[in-house]
This record gives structure tokens, sequence and C-alpha cells, in this order.
């Protein structure tokens, strides 16, 4: 009798990495990186359903309208905000290419002999950095930008192991498997402050239920900074730790989940109001992330969600709950919110205006207008010292504000510029 074997091979394909398009005024797009060494880009259109009235673009057809295919598995990607056209992904045998939307075809940007394992972009798109597998980090900055200098690629520092998170806000946050979280200069790449966990307090018998007490700390595997770039989330097993950047320097945080498993993916809300995490065990959690809550009048609910963004809501009078898209307050220069008040319309006592203060702007914001129309002016404020601060702000007309101070008279704009 003759025995013929037969071998079966299983091929499973996995996603690697999910990114939606940043620009929401054009239909939804989904990028997809797959480890069978493909990305494919996948579009909504409209819903051609009778009702109209329902308005969800989640209800139209999806299709594949763009797809680049490689040669290397596709490890990570990311979609840089202002570049709804590129896409870029980071591969297994350590290049990092940018696919066009428009052309559909995709190109190198830069390549290293160490394969990538983690990819971040510039908060507002003008580059992105990369991870790879002996340590190095490489900074690409877009050649049609020109806010940040040094065009193209550099290394930039070379981490103590493989940097499976890493996130760029207003430093570059590295971590990976030796316990250590590191905070490096996004120019220079000098290391600015580090956090090590390699030597933990373990629990003892009288403290079992202490939430100051942490357990030991593993692999670091994803990392998130907010939209204004001054909060990072890092996620661990059973728990994540939160880094606040506060008067030149960055303050820890620590918060345990129990049985909540490895922290392998992270998003925040475009507002900076929540984060979205997901674990290996299948959870999703959302946890609201602010530095400071306060109910004004009871009409207003104000939440500074960093140090230099403000969201403003109007409370449902009826239910008492906030309801309506909140207004977002936040300074061009990133630079503390360290006073906020509230004006009303002339003539009657309806909330509308706001003015928020930091060191040397004045932020001018009415609340009445789609999104809240906000100009910005610089101003010497009182903050560090000066005459600022004793102001009287007059809204006779909507579209301008007068501002008195020390016998001179201001005429503002409010135009949202």
């Amino acid at each position: 009798m003759q025995l013929t074997a037969l071998s079966l091979a299983l091929f499973f394909i996995f996603s690697r990495s999910l990114q939606f398009c940043p620009d929401a005024t054009i239909p939804p797009k989904l990028a997809v990186a797959q480890s069978d060494n493909i990305v494919f880009v996948y579009k909504w259109g409209s819903s051609k359903s009778s009702d109209k009235a329902s308005n969800n673009v989640w209800n139209g057809k999806k299709a594949i309208c763009n797809k680049f295919a490689e040669s290397s598995p596709v490890q990570v990607l990311v979609w840089p905000a202002n570049r709804p056209h590129e896409v870029t992904y980071g591969l297994v045998d350590g290049s990092i290419k940018v696919g066009n939307i428009r052309t559909n075809k995709s190109k190198i940007l830069f390549k290293v002999n160490s394969p990538v394992v983690s990819l971040a972009a510039h908060p507002k798109g003008e580059g992105v950095i990369s991870g790879h597998i002996d340590g190095s980090i490489y900074r690409y900055i877009f050649l049609s930008t020109t806010k940040l200098a040094g065009a193209g690629c550099t290394k930039i520092v070379r981490h103590s192991c493989p940097p499976y998170a890493l996130s760029w806000g207003r430093s570059v946050c590295a971590a990976g498997n030796d316990q250590c979280v590191v905070f490096y200069d996004p120019s220079r790449g000098t290391e600015e402050q580090s956090f090590s966990y390699s030597n933990p307090v373990e629990k003892d018998d009288d403290n079992q239920d202490s939430e100051n007490i942490r357990p030991l700390c593993c692999e670091f595997a994803m990392a998130a900074f907010n939209p204004t770039g001054d909060s990072v989330i890092v996620g661990n097993y059973n728990s994540f730790y939160s880094y606040s950047y506060r008067k030149d320097s960055w303050e820890e945080g620590y918060q345990r989940v129990a049985h909540m498993g490895t922290v392998t993916s992270l998003a925040w809300e475009p507002n900076g109001s929540s984060i979205a995490l997901g674990t290996a065990f299948g959870l999703v959690d959302t946890y609201n992330a602010c530095y400071r809550r306060y109910t004004h009048r009871n009409i207003l609910e104000v939440t500074y969600v960093s140090p230099s963004q403000v969201l403003i809501r109007r409370k449902d009078e009826e239910r008492g709950a906030s309801t309506a898209e909140p207004v977002v307050i936040q300074s061009p220069a990133g630079t503390d919110i360290a006073k906020l008040t509230i004006h009303c319309e002339p003539g009657t006592d309806k909330d509308r205006f706001a003015i928020g203060r930091t060191e040397d702007e004045l932020l001018l914001c009415d609340m009445d207008t789609p999104g809240g129309k906000i100009s910005t002016i610089h101003w010497n404020n009182g903050v560090t010292g000066g005459s600022g601060g004793n102001e009287r702000f007059i809204f006779d007309s909507p579209q301008a504000c007068i501002i008195s101070h020390a016998g001179e008279l201001s005429i503002v704009e409010v135009s949202g510029k």
C-alpha cells in the first residue's frame, strides 16, 4: 500500500493598521494595511435608500478606490492631517512609502536596513517619524512643508529598544519592551525627560487594595498624542500611562484597569475631549480627558481638554445634558489659556461671547456662529507682568468687539481668522 502525504497550507490575512481620511469635507475613506503585502483604500458613496431623511453616509455603498501592492508585508500605516490625498505606510523591508490617492501610485520616501515597527505623523501633517527594530527613529519632513526646518529624511536618535510605542506631538514619545518612556526633542533628537518602570514597587500584604501601588510594568505597545500635542497616552498591560506637559516638564499619570489586557490601539476624538482604546482581549473603552471642568450659570459647560484648548457646550435646558456640538477655543501658539470669561449679548442675558487670555494673546469667540468664529490678536494680558487684564469689552455689534483700555480703543473683527 502506498500512502501519499498531503500538506494543506492555511493562509490568514490580518489587518495591520486602519486609518480614516482626516478630511471630513469629502466622503469617508478608510485605508487598510494588510499582511498580504497590500494597502486598500475604501470609500463610501451616497446612499440610494429611499429614506433620505436619515442622511447617514454609512448606509451608502462601499467600494475599493485605491490599491497599493507591495513586495513586502505592510506593518504600519498613518494618514497625516492636511494631506487627504496621501497615505503613508511602513514595510518589513525598512521602506517608508507614500501612496497617492489621485494617481493610484506609490513612491519610496526613504529606506532603512531595519524593519519598520512603528510610524507616527506630525499633529499638523507636516511630516512623519518611523521606529525600527534596531531602535533607530527617523524623521521625514514633507518637501512641500515650509513651516518645519530640515525637509527630507533625518535620523534623530537611537532608542534603547525597538520603539513599538511611538507618537509625535510637542515632543517625540518612544517606549518599548524595556519599561521606559522617553521624550525626545523632534528637531535635535536630544533626550528631554524619561520615566523608568523597570524596578516597580510590588504590593504587600497590607496594601493589596491601594491604588497608589503599581503592579509589574510590561511592554509598552502603543502611544498617542492628543490633537494639541501636549498630552500623550501610552498603553501597557492592564493599564495605561498618561503624560501632560506643564511648566516646561512632563507630568505623569497612571490608570490601572483589571483584566483589560494589553492596550494595542489608541485614538483621540478630534477635539481632544475623549480617547478610545482597544486591547488584545477585544475590549474597546472610551475615557473622558480633561484638566478642568465647570458649569457657567448652569447654562454652559466649560471643559479644559488641554492647557491650550477649551471646549464650551450649551446645555439642554430640559434634560440638563450637553447635547450640542462644542465650540473649540484654542491658542494657535499652543500657550496656556490662563483665563476665560463669558459675555452676554447686549440687551439680553444670553451668553454669546467668550474671551480667552494667554500670556500674549486674546482669543475672541462668537459662540452663536457655526463652529464658533474666533479671532486671535497679540495682547499683553498681564499674565507675567504689564498693564493688561483691566480691559472693557463692548459687543454692540456682533461682527466686531471694541476693547477699551488705558484710554485707547481697539476694534477687533470677530471673523474666525
